[in-house]
């Protein structure tokens, strides 16, 4: 399922941002409620973040709310564009999407069904990817209803869904959440080709492994507030990882 792909006039009139997506005091709210505060974060163009975090800790709030589909407040910049008052329609044609906890795919639809799904959104201007050539199995998998596939096959028509909307940041939440650990494995190195074909990821994670295996800087929530942030390879990740 590949889309046609940028012009070259179309691909030389767009400047290189610094910084593929930029949070700066952003505050989301469930129920009127404030649940992540104050969250400041950047990730630079074909990078990847993880965010770090115990159940409750605020990862699938946060994506939400950089989403759109919660209420917030704060700066949310998509290659420099305030992103902030837009609603997740908007956010999703300007090149941003996510791929939710739990798949949130239509079990009594097939694979199919589900991934064409995506082009009921607008589509972003990001990579041309084929789902099939990243995920094989899909391909024998189209007539099968998603309710009765694994867990891994699930996470992957959720993730080639998202894809087919062509992002240029991908945000995940929990992506190897209940997979076995061949399938995670499968999983991360699905990820590592996205990240080759230029895409920007924001990992929401409790596999601290699978964020320092993808991801060259991380964020810590606890309390829904940042408690640390840096390079995946410093002392200050082992800290929080003795605390787990």
């Amino acid at each position: 399922m590949a889309l046609s792909p940028l012009t070259e006039q179309e691909a030389e009139a767009r400047p290189e941002p610094s910084e593929a997506l930029a949070v700066e005091k952003l505050t989301v709210y469930r129920a009127r409620l404030p649940v992540v505060r104050d969250i400041t974060l950047r990730v630079r163009p074909g990078g990847a973040l993880g965010v770090l975090g115990r159940n409750g800790a605020g990862k699938t709030t946060l994506l939400e709310g950089i989403m759109g589909l919660l209420d917030a407040e704060g700066q949310i910049r998509l290659a420099g564009d305030n992103l902030a008052p837009a609603p997740a329609w908007v956010r999703a044609r300007k090149g941003l999407a996510l791929v939710p906890q739990g798949r949130q795919l239509i079990p009594g639809l097939t694979v199919e069904q589900n991934l064409r799904l995506a082009w009921l959104a607008p589509l972003g201007n990001g990579p041309v990817l084929d789902v099939y050539q990243l995920f094989p199995a899909l391909s024998r998998l189209l007539k099968r209803k998603a309710g009765v596939l694994s867990g891994g096959e699930q996470q992957q028509v959720a993730i080639g869904r998202a894809l087919l909307r062509r992002p240029t940041v991908l945000l995940l939440d929990e992506p190897t959440e209940g997979l076995a650990p061949a399938v995670v494995n499968e999983i991360t190195a699905v990820l590592k080709r996205l990240m080759a074909a230029g895409l920007t990821l924001v990992i929401a994670e409790q596999h601290h492994h699978v964020v320092t295996e993808i991801c060259a800087e991380f964020v810590v929530l606890r309390g829904g507030e940042v408690a640390a942030q840096g390079v995946t390879e410093s002392a200050l990740l082992e800290q929080y990882l003795s605390t787990l």
